[in-house]
C-alpha cells in the first residue's frame, strides 16, 4: 500500500501534487485514514523522498567533504527526540553505519536535515545516542535502500505466517524448512501488481487471480465511497463501472453496505462459495450487505426491459433496472413490475428500478418497499 500511495505523488509530469489532490488520488487506497493522519503521512513521505535525493548527491561528493553533520530542524514545534543531535553537533563520514538507523526523517513530520561538511568527524558521541530509535516504519533510510517506508510500518504483515499471499501448507512448510526471513519487497509470492485497467487485468493470469480471490474477504475490496466497497479486480475504466457506483451508492444512501463485485470464473469454487452466489457460472454485480444480490441493467430500449430483467435473475441477483440509456418514469413502474414479477422467466421475489439515483423497490405483491 505504501508504495501505491508514494507513486501517486507526482502528476503525469513528474511535478509533486498538491496535498489535497494527492488525497483524493488516494482515498480508494488509503480510505480507512483520517484526514490529519494521512497529512503527516503525506508530508513525511515527501521530506523522506528529499532526503534520499540529497543522500545520492552525499555520496557523489563525499571525496570532497567526506562528513554529514546533522542540522537543526525547521519545525515552529519541534519534539525533543532528535534535539540532542543538532545541539551536540553530531557529524559522522557519510559511509558511517550510524546513518542506516539514524537520519532525519525518522519520526514522522521530521522535519531536521543533514549537511555535508569537511570539518571533522566526532564518532565519539555515538554512545551517547544508542537508545535512540525510529518510529515505526521509518527505520530504514530511503537514500540507500530506495524504499518510502521500513517493513515493520502497518501496510506490511507482522510476520510470514500473517501474509496474505502466503497462505496455503505448501508456502507455510517452504518457509519454515527454507527459514524464510520476512523481506516484503522481494518476496517471491508477491510476483504481480492487482492492476487498476481493464487491459491490466486482461494480463493476469488465472493463477495470479485465484491469488486474490484466496485472501480474506476484507482485504479483496476497498472503500471507494461511504459503505461502498469496490472488488479490486473490478477496473475503474470497465464501462459498465460508473453506472454501477451510481446504482451502489443509492444502495448505500438507504443504509446498506454495497460490495462491486468482478466477474467470477466458474472455477473459483470457493470465493464464490464465500460470496454466497447462486449461479455456478454467472456473477451478478452487487452483493448488498453480504447477504443477498443485485444485478443492475441498463438497456438501451424500453422494449428490452423484460428481457433485461430476466437476464438478471439468471445471474442470481434482484434486478435493479435504471434509466441511464433509456427514458424511464416513475408512472412507468406498477405496469413493468407487473411484467417482470410474473414472468415464468424471473425467479426473484422483489424488482428494483433507479430513477436519476433514487431507488424504487417492489416486491411480489406489488408494494413499494422502503
Amino acid at each position: 500500500m505504501g508504495e501505491k500511495m508514494a507513486e501517486k505523488l507526482l502528476d503525469d509530469k513528474g511535478k509533486l501534487k498538491p496535498f489535497r489532490e494527492w488525497k483524493e488520488d488516494v482515498k480508494g487506497i488509503a480510505s480507512h485514514y483520517v484526514g490529519s493522519w494521512l497529512e503527516t503521512e503525506y508530508n513525511t513521505a515527501v521530506i523522506r523522498a528529499h532526503n534520499a535525493a540529497d543522500w545520492q548527491q552525499f555520496e557523489r561528493d563525499a571525496d570532497i567533504m567526506p562528513n554529514l553533520r546533522w542540522m537543526p530542524t525547521t519545525s515552529p514545534h519541534p519534539e525533543s527526540s532528535h534535539k540532542k543531535f543538532w545541539e551536540r553537533q553530531l557529524t559522522l563520514p557519510v559511509s558511517d553505519p550510524f546513518w542506516d538507523k539514524h537520519h532525519p526523517g525518522d519520526r514522522w513530520n521530521c522535519k531536521c536535515s543533514l549537511e555535508q561538511t569537511d570539518e571533522p568527524a566526532t564518532p565519539e558521541l555515538k554512545e551517547e545516542f544508542r537508545g535512540e530509535k525510529p518510529q515505526r516504519g521509518l527505520a530504514n533510510n530511503p537514500g540507500k535502500d530506495g524504499r518510502m517506508f521500513s517493513q515493520d510500518h502497518p501496510y506490511f504483515p507482522k510476520s510470514c505466517s500473517k501474509c496474505s499471499f502466503n497462505k496455503g501448507l505448501k508456502n507455510r512448510v517452504r518457509t519454515i524448512f527454507r527459514n524464510d526471513q520476512k523481506d516484503c519487497y522481494e518476496c517471491a509470492n508477491i510476483d504481480f501488481v492487482i492492476p487498476t485497467t481493464k487491459e491490466g487485468l486482461k494480463k493476469m493470469t488465472s493463477e495470479q487471480k485465484h491469488k486474490i480471490y484466496s485472501m480474506p474477504i476484507n482485504e479483496q475490496f476497498e472503500e471507494v465511497e461511504e459503505n461502498v466497497f469496490r472488488h479490486r479486480l473490478k477496473c475503474t475504466d470497465e464501462e459498465d463501472y460508473k453506472r454501477l457506483l451510481d446504482v451502489a451508492k443509492s444502495y448505500a444512501k438507504d443504509g446498506n453496505q454495497v460490495w462491486i463485485l468482478p466477474e467470477i470464473h466458474q472455477n473459483e469454487v470457493d470465493i464464490r462459495k464465500k460470496l454466497g452466489l447462486r449461479s455456478k457460472t454467472q456473477t451478478p454485480d452487487l452483493w448488498i450487505n453480504q447477504k443477498w444480490h443485485v444485478d443492475a441493467k441498463s438497456p438501451h430500449k424500453y422494449s428490452n426491459i423484460i428481457h433485461n430483467a430476466n437476464g438478471a435473475s439468471k445471474q442470481g441477483g434482484i434486478a435493479c433496472v435504471t434509466n441511464h440509456f433509456v427514458d424511464l418514469k416513475e408512472s412507468q413502474l406498477n405496469r413493468l413490475k407487473d411484467s417482470i414479477l410474473k414472468n415464468n422467466y424471473y425467479q426473484e421475489a422483489e424488482v428494483h428500478f433507479y430513477i436519476d439515483g433514487t431507488l424504487y423497490k417492489y416486491n411480489s405483491q406489488g408494494i413499494i418497499l422502503g
